[in-house]
């Protein structure tokens, strides 16, 4: 996620176990949950910022940016304001419950422009180990792209691979801390235009359908939130602005494999795409059904 968002769970982090020899022990789960609710509790104290800081995962390393809600990406200066964003979350009303788009401003966050739909991307080639890892990745990429633009073909969106100034680029960080892949959100500034995709990603026992999880990637840098945002039960707690246009879908591609809920194809379901086509055709949330 945007500057999530990216930080926790499926989307895309692996699970941690923990050995029934420490089982009294505070698990490192336990630990980040702890320190980011002292935090939030406390987000001008500096010591509790600085804690937490400590048990994030900072990617790439020595950027001072780090990961929450498992794929959003944050800028040491911003995780104040985000944290006081988790104490009071903006969420805009609605008599629905999701598909979520961001908000910015009070504003929904999609690319609103029929050119800026024109979305443009490249690989970072060198970045990954093989060039068969990179094969790889674009033929993952292409095929989650066009389920996105088969879902609304009249919205217009399109995502064309260029060698020269890309609008964002598709990199590999050799990070295996858990997290699978992350992207941004509209809204993020040129710096962030990045999805990246990591060590687990490549892996042969990747439990997750590795479409599915661009698929999920790609609907971040077209606006949407995670689906299990609204508190569910067993899910990591999220902040910042957002609305929901769509009900609640439990298997949504923009939900994480949390909380008795989610998908391991991360596949978009009918919902998903109706709320798309909602949000891009209309700019507003889906009429409620009766």
């Amino acid at each position: 996620m945007r500057r999530l968002f990216s930080g926790s769970a499926l989307a895309l982090t692996t699970v941690l176990v923990c050995s029934a020899a420490f089982a009294d022990a505070e698990s490192p789960t336990e630990l980040t949950r702890r320190l980011l609710q002292e935090a939030v509790a406390e987000p001008s104290n500096s010591a509790k910022v600085e804690s937490l800081l400590k048990v994030l995962v900072e990617t790439p390393a020595g950027s001072g940016r780090y990961v929450v809600e498992g794929d959003i990406s944050i800028a040491r200066e911003e995780i104040v304001d985000y944290l006081k964003s988790l104490k009071n979350p903006d969420i805009a009303s609605s008599r629905s419950d999701e598909l979520i788009v961001n908000l910015v401003g009070g504003k929904f966050d999609y690319w609103k422009n029929p050119e800026q739909r024109k979305l443009t991307f490249g690989f970072d080639e060198k970045s990954f180990p093989t060039a068969d890892n990179v094969q790889f990745t674009r033929a993952k990429f292409r095929a989650a792209a066009d389920d996105w633009i088969a879902a609304c073909p009249e919205c217009g969106i399109t995502f064309t691979e260029v060698a020269e100034n890309p609008f964002f680029k598709i990199k590999y960080e050799p990070t295996s801390d858990g997290t699978i892949a992350m992207s941004f959100f509209p809204s993020s500034p040129p710096s962030d235009r990045f999805l990246y995709v990591y060590k687990p990603f490549l892996a042969q026992d990747l439990q997750f359908d590795p479409v599915g999880v661009l698929r999920h990637e790609i609907g971040h840098i077209l606006g949407y939130r995670h689906e299990h945002i609204a508190n569910i039960p067993g899910c990591a707690t999220e902040g910042t602005s957002w609305k929901p246009i769509t009900p609640y879908t439990a298997n949504s591609v923009m939900h994480y494999f949390c909380g008795g809920k989610g998908s391991l194809d991360l596949a978009l379901r009918d919902a998903d795409k109706r709320g798309h086509r909602c949000l891009y055709q209309t700019g507003k949330a889906c009429p409620v059904s009766n």
